[in-house]
């Protein structure tokens, strides 16, 4: 079931009224199991054969925080977690084993089978093997990575095992972040499920605005130019390399607001229930370095590969060339985490490696005396520049395709393909992000309250014109229908 699909149109508005009418009013036990249901009802929409996923691994992962600490309070020798042979080590090893071969068995089996097959295929020996041709099911990575958080922090003593079943049940397979995240903390959210919910008018409508601003992103940004990317893309012989650069950009931008408004609308909805879930993207594009870049984009998971992966080979505790290690591995495996290919890791090594040469950049270059103005935007360009470059081989999965689209942009150039539409619609859409991301980012940077979210005098007033005008700009210029989004796939 899509955010932008007449089925959610109908889902919402139910499952909204019957929590806060119906199952809000006795206890908290009451309208989390209500939260469940509605969420399965939700996920199982494609195929309700992945619900049975989704339960066993939140029933391991819960099972595993009580049984290390049940080991810890009941046998002394497991007072210290980390040591090797410790029973609490084992269940937490166990537990993470079980969930990542899980992901791996289902998103990674077939290619491996099929790597391992070209590998003693490339020196003479054809091994006749099946792949398992199993179906990747919808959001398998975010809620698998997000049940680790919770037992992982167990392990490491930052949390307490919930008491609440239920709550954590909820917590897993609430149906806003479900899909595509934002990855949650077990520590900052299971709060929220444990304890009761009130109507916030005031958070209610904050929800509203980041769903009507995440649904513009969706449809009147990244689905329009969609239309221009595949077009490119679909046929790259037949174009130049002007038109793939063009592509080649409207793809980092259509990326982006396909994932930030899927991840404002998810934010939105979970604020119609009570639930304040985490911010995922922060105006990435304005970021002046690629450190910077990954600070601000896909939050929830360059914080969850920083914490759990990052910080445990060692981060910038150990000695510089380590250092530089483990930025690039931690990359490499942030790659291989979005897809089963090998232009996946190609994309995260190359991010890798932009952080290890921004780092000696910082190090071992002289700072160049210039204006401040110059050298944010020199920043700004030079980091869309480099990230753009990697989206390529994010989108065309097929290495040699990718390296081609990447000479012909520095090789060929010539008039663009233009597409009137794309071009009319897309560029007024890129107008009004534009604006707005820049006032949302002053605004941060002044600690203010931007001026679309104030209740009173003339703001309210531009707040409702602003609203309707959007909600009519989205349905005249929005382009529906156009398929899932992207980061369903991962």
């Amino acid at each position: 079931m899509l955010f932008t699909s007449f089925q959610f149109v109908l889902f919402l508005p139910i499952v909204f009224f019957l929590y806060w009418l119906v199952f809000n009013r006795t206890n908290t036990k009451i309208s989390n199991l209500f939260l469940i249901v509605a969420s399965y009802v939700f996920y199982g929409w494609w195929n309700w054969k992945i619900c049975l996923l989704l339960f066993g691994v939140s029933a391991i992962t819960n099972s595993a925080g009580y049984l290390m600490t049940h080991l810890r309070n009941t046998n002394p020798e497991c007072e210290n977690g980390k040591k090797m042979r410790n029973p609490v080590w084992w269940v937490n090893f166990a537990t993470i084993i079980l969930c990542i071969g899980t992901l791996g068995l289902f998103k990674y089996g077939d290619f491996f089978i099929q790597s391992f097959v070209s590998a003693f295929s490339f020196i003479g020996i054809n091994l006749n093997v099946s792949t398992l041709n199993l179906i990747l099911p919808l959001g398998i990575s975010f809620y698998i990575f997000q049940s680790l958080t919770y037992t992982i922090d167990i392990y490491q003593r930052k949390i307490e095992p919930t008491k609440d079943i239920v709550a954590y049940f909820a917590f897993m397979s609430f149906f806003p972040q479900l899909l595509s995240g934002p990855i949650g903390r077990a520590s900052r959210l299971l709060p929220q499920y444990e304890n009761k919910r009130k109507f916030d008018y005031n958070l209610a409508i904050s929800g509203c605005w980041q769903i009507l601003w995440g649904l513009f992103m969706k449809v009147c940004v990244a689905d329009r130019l969609s239309v221009y990317v595949d077009t490119i893309y679909g046929n790259l012989a037949m174009h130049n390399g002007t038109s793939i650069a063009l592509a080649a950009i409207f793809y980092s931008i259509q990326i982006y607001c396909d994932f930030a408004g899927y991840s404002l609308m998810a934010i939105g909805v979970g604020r119609l229930f009570g639930i304040k879930l985490d911010e995922n993207f922060r105006q990435p594009y304005f970021a002046k370095s690629i450190g910077e870049f990954w600070r601000r984009w896909h939050i929830s998971l360059s914080t969850w590969f920083r914490d759990y992966v990052y910080i445990p080979l060692g981060g910038n505790r150990v000695s510089e060339g380590r250092n530089y290690f483990n930025l690039f591995i931690t990359f490499l495996v942030s790659g291989l985490w979005h897809g089963a290919a090998w232009s996946f890791v190609l994309w995260g090594g190359l991010h890798g490696l932009y952080q290890v040469l921004d780092k000696m950049r910082k190090k071992y270059l002289p700072k160049l005396g210039l204006p401040l103005w110059l050298k944010d935007s020199i920043g700004i360009v030079t980091t869309f520049v480099i990230v753009t470059i990697a989206w390529i081989f994010f989108r065309l999965t097929d290495i040699n395709m990718a390296w081609d689209a990447v000479v012909t942009i520095f090789s060929s150039a010539g008039m663009p393909f233009v597409d009137l539409p794309t071009f009319a619609y897309g560029f007024t859409s890129l107008a009004i992000l534009f604006v707005v991301d820049i006032f949302i980012e002053k605004s941060s940077k002044c600690h203010a309250k931007p001026a679309i979210i104030q209740k009173n005098g003339m703001y309210l007033i531009f707040r409702y014109f602003f609203a309707i005008a959007l909600t009519l700009w989205i349905i005249g210029a929005g382009v529906f229908g156009g398929g899932q989004f992207i980061y369903f796939q991962f």
